[in-house]
């Protein structure tokens, strides 16, 4: 009877226990947000003429140091060209300043702003050390679309999203709508550290700092990881461009195995994976020490190629033929264009 009546209590004490940790997660989420707010700004594309003040485009942008500021927003410099403007940072306490433009990465579509005077400048956020979020992380998406109050939103991880070598869209969806103006916004764990930036959603149709839907679906928010814009940040403030490395191989998820498995789906004649006698048909079971089973992991590898493996060796160890394992290290060379534009220079 006592057992039974012990029982009874437990499970009636479970959904209050969960209720009671819900309210503590939202409550640090909304103390989080509060914080991570104070960092995003409001970046606005405005022109004057006769009197009349026009507005252009809006998007979001987070501040990166006291003065500097970082946003997503890959024609910017076409937009301030073309509308012949100037561009306007709003800070959460409503401060309003002058932006220049430093710096622009045109495949990432990272832009750095420098804006003088705030006399409250707030302060950077920590960075997460990862590169993608397990799918079903939960995160916070904190935006200022608008120059008035900022917009917080709850997502959750679903997918990477790895565009293929010669493509800078490697990172990974939330199952969130995306919305026009958060665009360099920033998407955050519930523990306060930067985990990406908020990626545009544009379309051809869509007019100049626009936004349009495709093929009549609404887009769910893409996120550029954390370890990319990390790098691109790096070259910016330091007023260098940007070198992509490559191993001119192409890859593909197989689920042929009993789990996933990340195989070679062709092999560029004379490019660094070629040099280095990989072969289609071979099995990635290692990256750099690291196991490669999902999709994750294979963006993961993409992002390390790109953005720090130029002058490096990417050690696989793959498996042939069914049969065996061998040893592949790869010298990882620059993308075409940056070796063309660097004299096929690598640092």
């Amino acid at each position: 009877m006592r057992t039974r009546a012990l029982v009874n209590i437990v499970a009636a004490a479970l959904p209050l226990a969960a209720f009671a940790a819900s309210e503590g997660s939202r409550a640090n989420a909304r103390r989080v947000a509060a914080e991570l707010g104070k960092t995003v700004v409001n970046i606005q594309i405005v022109s004057e003429d006769r009197g009349v003040r026009t507005s252009h485009a809006r998007f979001s942008g987070f501040v990166l140091d006291k003065d500097l500021i970082l946003t997503c927003a890959p024609d910017l410099a076409d937009l301030l060209a073309r509308a012949k403007g100037v561009m306007e940072v709003t800070y959460d306490d409503l401060w309003s300043g002058k932006g220049t433009l430093l710096g622009v990465d045109a495949p990432s579509g990272l832009c750095l702003i420098r804006c003088e005077g705030n006399p409250r400048a707030p302060a950077s956020i920590p960075w997460a050390a990862g590169a993608v979020p397990q799918n079903g992380t939960r995160v916070l998406t904190v935006a200022n679309p608008f120059g008035i109050e900022r917009s917080v939103r709850y997502g959750t991880v679903r997918a990477p999203l790895f565009g293929g070598e010669d493509s800078p869209s490697h990172g990974y969806e939330l199952l969130l709508p995306a919305v026009p103006g958060e665009e360099g916004g920033i998407v955050c764990g519930l523990g306060g550290e930067l985990l990406g930036i908020i990626r545009p959603v544009r379309s051809p149709a869509a007019p100049a700092g626009g936004f349009a839907m495709a093929s009549g679906a609404w887009p769910q928010v893409t996120v550029l990881p954390v370890s990319a814009a990390g790098a691109v940040a790096k070259h910016l403030r330091e007023g260098r461009r940007v070198l992509r490395g490559c191993i001119r191989a192409r890859f593909t998820i197989s689920q042929a195995g009993a789990s996933p498995q990340v195989a070679v789906a062709a092999v560029a004649p004379g490019g660094p994976a070629d040099t280095a006698g990989l072969k289609p048909g071979d099995v990635i079971l290692e990256a750099n020490g690291r196991k490669l089973a999902a999709l994750k992991d294979l963006v993961e590898m993409a992002l390390w190629i790109e953005y720090e493996g130029v002058g490096k060796d990417l050690r696989l160890t793959v498996m042939r033929a069914k049969a065996f394992t061998v040893p592949v290290v790869i010298a990882v060379g620059l993308k075409a264009d940056d070796a063309k534009q660097d004299g096929g220079r690598r640092d």
